[in-house]
């Protein structure tokens, strides 16, 4: 049966892989960044493609690399996953928070029925969520592995030459 608390559990999992994406994208951010320093020598050292002083939104990381990132798909994807998420930690908490508060002071059985049929609905939305993000994770590493190859035989035929 799906209770408040599996949409909770639901919510969590899928904010932690979230971050999972946040986390891949600064770290090829970062990557990128030290591929253009080497390009660009007169770049400074501190030179970043995000503000690592502040935490950035999962929105800002999706723009920034979106400047970095040829793969429109995926960026299109992230833009979609970045909306979804915002609706997954905002709107559904202010949009039904007075029927949950409700139901945790266990005032009415009906405001329960109502938040267990929701919450049913919302899981699969959570998790199509946690999935996309899963994907686009994937492709990031993919992204950066086959660059990274790329960038391999770059320098060794640098070195040859």
């Amino acid at each position: 049966m799906t209770t408040v608390g599996n949409l909770s559990t639901q919510i969590g999992d899928a904010l932690f892989c979230l971050q999972f994406l946040e986390d891949g994208i600064r770290a090829y951010l970062n990557w990128k960044a030290n591929i253009i320093q080497k390009s660009v020598r007169t770049l400074p050292l501190s030179f970043a493609l995000y503000d690592k002083k502040r935490r950035e939104t999962l929105g800002t990381l999706v723009e920034r690399f979106a400047n970095v990132c040829t793969n429109r798909n995926l960026v299109k994807c992230l833009k979609e996953i970045c909306e979804k998420r915002n609706n997954l930690v905002h709107k559904i908490w202010l949009d039904h928070r007075d029927e949950y508060t409700k139901v945790r002071r266990l005032e009415k059985i009906s405001h329960l029925e109502y938040m267990i049929k929701y919450s049913s609905v919302k899981i699969e939305e959570v998790q199509e969520i946690e999935k996309k993000a899963e994907l686009c994770l994937e492709r990031i590493l993919n992204i950066w592995e086959t660059e990274g190859r790329l960038e391999k035989v770059q320098e060794e035929r640098g070195d040859e030459q």
